[in-house]
């Protein structure tokens, strides 16, 4: 009589594990699929999503779901990183000028100052003073190529996040987080 109970315990759980497929709903990208008794119960909610799979012990895993953005959305998201690009190449341009412009000026200042004849205390003098007066100019120039580079490289980024978020494509598809893989200027 045990046996039997057993048996057809086992041939009715196969049954409804079998069967269960066949309850499963579809909806879009969502899917719902939900059985009792000693079988896994897995659940899918949202467009994004999150995969719920709970055991007959209560033990609850979760899983994401990679959302599907549209092909609109995507293109927003495209025209806003396409301009967020425009933007950094133009600075890092400017950047890239402003640094040749001080490596030139300061070498033409310093050959100047060492052309001057020296000797006396007063030349000596003269020299020194054009030496630090041509890396003082080049200090500064550094420095203001530096923060007009930050500056622009901040603003290219926030208003890339801004536009994205008009977008409202997921973070998958995004490269925000890229940001700090540019060149900072120090």
């Amino acid at each position: 009589m045990f046996r039997k109970t057993i048996v057809a315990g086992a041939l009715s759980l196969a049954l409804v594990a079998a069967a269960v497929p066949a309850f499963a709903q579809t909806t879009g990208t969502t899917s719902t699929t939900k059985t009792t008794g000693t079988v896994n119960t897995t659940q899918t909610t949202g467009t994004a999503g999150t995969t719920k799979t709970a055991d007959t012990d209560k033990t609850v895993k979760e899983v994401k779901v990679a959302p599907v953005d549209s092909a609109t959305a995507i293109a927003c998201l495209g025209a806003a990183v396409n301009t967020r690009e425009a933007a950094l190449v133009s600075a890092i341009s400017t950047y890239s000028s402003g640094i040749n412009s001080a490596y030139s000026s300061r070498a033409a200042a310093l050959k100047a100052a060492y052309a001057q004849t020296g000797g006396t205390k007063d030349s000596n003098k003269a020299i020194q003073a054009a030496v630090k007066s041509a890396w003082s100019t080049f200090n500064n120039s550094m420095k203001t190529a530096r923060k007009n580079w930050q500056t622009a490289r901040t603003k290219s980024w926030s208003d890339f996040r801004i536009a994205a978020k008009t977008c409202k494509v997921s973070a998958v598809v995004s490269d925000h987080s890229n940001s700090s893989s540019e060149v900072l200027g120090n």
